[in-house]
């Protein structure tokens, strides 16, 4: 999480259509905070999309950091792209290494995950608010399925 300081600044940036959606996604999740709140975040090139991902990030984890017990060994967000470029742009990993899919690995031959596996990850993400997924366009269908299963 960002210095206050930092957060602020980046909070003065924002235009009037960011400062709308930031308001609106934080909004709605103070008023449903244990339902899923899905957003589809689209534009055309160079139009700051992960600059208001970022802010949007801050202050879900700031959110979370006050209403979620602080068991720092617990998970509660994820940060993934395909692509390592975008992952780092958005302070995250790819979905192969954060859900350990080797890249040379076939998506249709994936070994199901042992008992220690599943209960380590179980107890990992048991607190997981927030999943981001950036540059969804380019995650196929067989890629989601194996978000899914893990």
């Amino acid at each position: 999480m960002m210095k206050e300081f930092e957060y602020f600044s980046l909070f003065r940036q924002l235009n009037e259509k960011q400062r709308l959606i930031f308001d609106d996604i934080i909004h709605r999740k103070q008023l449903y905070f244990d339902t899923l709140i899905c957003l589809f975040l689209t534009r055309g090139a160079r139009i700051s999309k992960t600059f208001t991902l970022k802010f949007i990030i801050q202050g879900f984890l700031r959110l979370y950091n006050r209403e979620v017990s602080p068991n720092l060994t617990k998970t509660k967000t994820l940060l993934m792209a395909l692509v390592g470029k975008t992952a780092f742009n958005i302070e995250g990993l790819t979905i192969h290494s954060t859900l350990n899919i080797h890249v040379q690995q076939s998506l249709f031959s994936l070994p199901n995950l042992s008992s220690n596996s599943l209960n380590r990850l179980t107890c990992q993400y048991e607190q997981l608010q927030l999943v981001v997924i950036d540059e969804i366009s380019l995650v196929g269908a067989k890629m989601f399925n194996v978000i899914d299963k893990g």
